[in-house]
């Protein structure tokens, strides 16, 4: 599975494939360097909030992220199939790569996409 993150800033590669915005909020500038936007995929407006404002802490932050977004399997399996047949790149405005949403996509997307067999294996 080709399946990577990547900061906005950080220079466009040919190794990139399909660039996807993770954001709940249209990207400003680099729109046309993107190819598509997962909406659904970032956090929700409350809980980047309430992260900003500092009423929780980052590991709060990815606690409630990871169970916002496991109802949205679906579409992270969907993600892990692309990844399987081309390099896909999620993007995102996050200053701090250890606490990147789009790391924690890529996790996910990781251990749903994984075989069945490694899964057992790995028990």
């Amino acid at each position: 599975m080709q399946l990577r993150a990547k900061n906005v800033r950080a220079s466009v590669s040919s190794t990139d494939g399909e660039r996807l915005w993770l954001s709940r909020v249209r990207p400003r500038n680099d729109a046309a360097q993107l190819d598509g936007w997962e909406r659904d995929l970032a956090p929700s407006t409350k809980l980047d909030f309430a992260l900003w404002r500092h009423w929780i802490t980052a590991r709060e932050h990815a606690a409630l992220f990871v169970a916002e977004i496991w109802s949205h399997a679906p579409q992270l399996r969907a993600l892990g199939q692309r990844a399987t047949l081309h390099p896909v790149t999620l993007v995102c405005g996050c200053t701090e790569p250890s606490r990147c949403r789009c790391n924690l996509v890529v996790e996910l997307v990781a251990r749903l996409c994984k075989p069945r067999s490694a899964m057992t294996a790995a028990r």
